[in-house]
């Protein structure tokens, strides 16, 4: 009984932490901005837009140099209204871009631009091409991942060895379209390891990639679901070389799931799945009042 109690708390407790920092400004920089190699992009729907300003402030706090950031928002949210709840006041710049303006730049791909009109993880994926096409790679995160080190020296050995073109951090277990894998002759997703599409480092565009792109993105234009882009990023990571990102560093965990304290320890990044998204606010919330970092 006192445990069932317990646990209870422990999954609404998190309720009272957000309503909490949702009253908070994200945090200002006012260091010298210096170019970054890599730009961040995230993907957010009105639903998020709180997660997103956690996920935001986190990089403010810990990263050393801010990277250029590129916001997609989804088709439930306008641009506008994301610099609203934002109300960005760094240095460095954010881009805010539209799902329509997104599915404009891929229109000479119709088979992404069906994906990304039917599937908002389709747009993820457009949303990461888009920013590749800027010259740099792109590191992404989803808007349930917090930021506790800064992942510059990590993502730099990673730019420097010219054998990888994409690496995403790992799962302990496999999350994946499986109906795509078997139309697609995608079988060696079904043996470890298993990836995760919540952050990862894309390079650039090879040949290996763009072919398999080709080779897949009918398939998903005409049936997908919530899993489709992270099996798509799985087998294109695999078949580049099977490059993960440092599993203590990017962490997928669920060993504290019913903890009322965070973790003394943190890796450089969390991603807050489901079973564990309630903690994302007790972090964010300890984070904020400036009792947790690296």
């Amino acid at each position: 009984m006192i445990r069932r109690i317990k646990n209870s708390l422990v999954f609404r407790l998190p309720l009272v932490y957000k309503k909490i920092i949702e009253q908070y400004s994200l945090a200002i920089r006012k260091n010298k901005v210096q170019d970054q190699d890599f730009n961040l992009t995230i993907l957010v729907g009105k639903a998020q837009l709180s997660m997103l300003r956690e996920t935001l402030n986190s990089i403010i706090k810990n990263f050393r140099d801010i990277p250029s950031i590129f916001i997609f928002t989804d088709n439930n949210l306008s641009p506008e209204e994301c610099y609203k709840v934002l109300n960005w006041q760094q240095q460095t710049s954010i881009n805010i871009i539209s799902a329509n303006d997104c599915i404009s730049f891929h229109k000479e791909n119709q088979d992404l631009v069906s994906f990304a009109k039917m599937n908002p993880m389709g747009l993820k994926l457009a949303a990461i091409l888009q920013t590749a096409a800027q010259g740099k790679p792109v590191l992404y995160c989803d808007t349930d991942v917090l930021w506790f080190g800064d992942p510059k020296h990590l993502i730099n050995e990673m730019l420097a060895n010219d054998q990888i073109s994409l690496s995403l951090s790992y799962d302990f277990q496999p999350a994946y379209d499986q109906a795509l894998v078997e139309r697609g002759n995608l079988s060696i997703l079904n043996s470890p390891p298993y990836f995760c599409a919540g952050i990862l480092l894309y390079k650039l565009t090879t040949k290996t990639i763009e072919e398999n792109l080709a080779r897949i993105l009918p398939l998903v234009a005409k049936e997908s679901n919530h899993f489709s882009e992270q099996t798509i990023f799985s087998y294109l990571n695999k078949i580049c070389g099977g490059f993960g990102m440092d599993e203590q560093e990017f962490q997928i965990s669920l060993k504290d799931q019913y903890h009322f304290f965070p973790n003394k320890n943190n890796p450089i990044a969390r991603h807050y799945i489901g079973p564990v998204r309630h903690l994302f606010w007790r972090d964010a919330f300890f984070m904020r009042i400036g009792l947790l970092k690296k």
